[in-house]
């Protein structure tokens, strides 16, 4: 017969003596065990800033970067819309036209007018006015016409500093077609 129960103690298991084990007594920093939980959480609780600290480090820079992207472009733009404004000038100097005439101005003032600015400029006072030259060797049909402009671009015309200032030039030459009333200049 079997009995469920041993009668003797020799056939009893040992007793385990081991405590099973509790969530919060896993391995601690380093998989280290017995380090308990204050441990994991501190070293944790070191770094979460870190990622933070990280991009304040990096925003300035990128932002510096961006804005100069920004303004290159801007001063790119300005000096294309300056090219287009010099062959359309010579284009109207090859021609014998003056788009200024209804207003009483000449070729060069018409031109000089519609050159852009980065900072305001009084009529009586400016200290970098932009500059337009019409030159032709002869004024004469077959020859060429040149158109030079010339203007100071601010780059950081919140600080008004003179040092942050290029002259953006741009020259075009036509083909004279219809000779000048007056002839241009021979030198630009």
């Amino acid at each position: 017969m079997h009995t469920p129960f041993p009668t003797s103690t020799a056939q009893m298991p040992a007793p385990r003596l081991h405590r099973p084990r509790l969530p919060h007594a896993r391995a601690g920093a380093a998989g280290r065990p017995g380090r308990g939980p204050a441990l994991a959480r501190g070293s944790r609780g070191s770094e979460e800033g870190q990622a933070l600290v990280e991009f304040t480090l990096l925003l300035f820079p990128l932002l510096v970067l961006v804005l100069a992207v920004v303004w290159f472009g801007v001063a790119l733009n300005d000096w294309q819309d300056e090219t287009h404004l010099a062959s359309e000038a010579a284009r109207y100097a090859a021609v014998s036209q003056n788009p200024g005439e209804g207003e009483g101005k000449t070729l060069l003032e018409w031109v000089t007018k519609q050159i852009p600015l980065t900072k305001p400029c009084n009529e009586s006072k400016c200290e970098s006015s932009p500059a337009a030259t019409i030159c032709s060797p002869s004024s004469t049909v077959g020859d060429y016409v040149e158109v030079k402009l010339s203007y100071p671009y601010q780059w950081l015309p919140l600080f008004n500093l003179k040092a942050s200032e290029t002259t953006l030039t741009s020259t075009a030459q036509m083909r004279i077609e219809v000779p000048p009333a007056t002839p241009y200049p021979t030198k630009c």
